[in-house]
This record gives structure tokens, C-alpha cells and sequence, in this order.
């Protein structure tokens, strides 16, 4: 797969892995995703972390374009979502490149002067799997500043580190639950039927 790496907008290069309800898999933009929820069967990411973390990040788009949920649910749970939802990402795609030189998904630059501690870190930090520094016990070994993670990677793991960031190490605060939490999600036909019942 190849990719463009001077911008990489979210909502349209392919990042987020999804079953189709016709077996095939794929990686799609949040766009794409979000239009074609009816007819995808689940999201495919292999880490059952970046399944939960791309489900409550496309929970909160659907949020923050729609509004709070219609008061009663549809028949059909698996039904098409309103493409007309969707303007409202469209007028502000720059809030999802994710790479560049303006404002970036889910990152801020280090304000020089304000902490004497900022550094810019690994990419790596954002894979609990892939270890960082001299961390030897692993079975997989990387050096932080020669290997990296290809642009998909980093945005599910700036999606999952939020929610499953865990306390310690340097300071560093926990994630939005505190505790490493554990998730319960019903489950439906479709990928939108999946995201109405959340």
C-alpha cells in the first residue's frame, strides 16, 4: 500500500481496517467508514484495544456531527446513516491531517519557553506492543529513532492511547477511564447497527 505522507487527511486515506459483510476486508477513510456502515460487518483491527478505541472514536464523530441521538431507535438498527451528517466533518477536514505543518490529529507542538521538559518522543509510544528504548524483555525489538510506525498505525494509536493509557512511568498521567478499564459493547448485524446500540 502506498502513502502520501506530505498530508495524510484522515477522513479520506485509507487507516481504519473493516470486515465487509461480504467477507472482504479493507482499510477505509472515516468518511467511508461512516457511509458505508450498512454494509460493513465489523471493524477488523486484530488488537481487540484499537477495535474498542475506533469504536468510541467513531461513536464520538457521529456525536459531534449528528448531535445527541434521536430519541427512538429505528427499526432497523442497520440502516444507512444520513449522509447529510456528515457536512459538518467535510467543512472541517483540517482538524484530521494528520500529518504537516498546521494543527495535527489529536497532537500539539511543545510550546518553547512554557515546559522545560517538552520533547518531541518515539512515535513508537503509541504501540504498547512495539517496545520503546532499551526495553529488553520484548520479543519484538525496534530502535526508536531509525524504525517507525507507517501513518495508519500512528492514527489508531493515537486513537487507542487515550483510552488505555495507564498510569506511571515519568509521571505520565493515566488515560480518560484512570484505570485500564474493561469495555462491554453490544454487537449487531452491521458495523452502523453496532454503533446505534453504543
Amino acid at each position: 500500500m502506498t502513502y502520501r505522507t506530505e498530508n495524510f487527511n484522515l477522513l479520506v486515506e485509507p487507516w481504519i481496517p473493516v470486515l465487509g459483510n461480504d467477507g472482504t476486508t479493507s482499510r477505509l477513510g472515516i468518511l467511508e467508514v461512516l457511509n458505508q456502515a450498512h454494509s460493513i460487518k465489523q471493524i477488523a483491527a486484530s488488537n481487540p484495544m484499537d477495535r474498542i478505541a475506533l469504536h468510541r472514536f467513531l461513536l464520538s464523530v457521529l456525536y459531534w456531527c449528528q448531535g445527541s441521538p434521536e430519541d427512538h431507535l429505528s427499526c432497523n438498527p442497520d440502516e444507512p446513516f444520513d449522509s447529510k451528517y456528515f457536512r459538518k466533518i467535510v467543512d472541517r477536514r483540517q482538524f484530521f491531517d494528520l500529518l504537516g505543518d498546521s494543527e495535527r490529529f489529536y497532537q500539539i507542538r511543545p510550546v518553547s519557553g512554557s515546559n522545560s521538559n517538552s520533547r518531541f518522543v518515539s512515535v513508537n509510544y503509541l504501540v504498547h506492543e512495539v517496545p520503546t528504548g532499551s526495553n529488553f524483555v520484548h520479543f519484538r525489538h525496534s530502535v526508536d529513532t531509525v524504525e517507525g510506525l507507517c501513518p495508519s498505525c500512528c492514527a489508531i494509536g493515537l486513537t487507542r492511547l487515550p483510552v488505555f493509557a495507564t498510569s506511571g512511568g515519568r509521571g505520565k498521567p493515566p488515560g480518560i477511564n484512570s484505570k485500564p478499564p474493561c469495555y462491554v459493547m453490544p454487537v449487531s448485524r452491521t458495523l452502523a447497527g453496532t454503533l446505534r446500540l453504543l
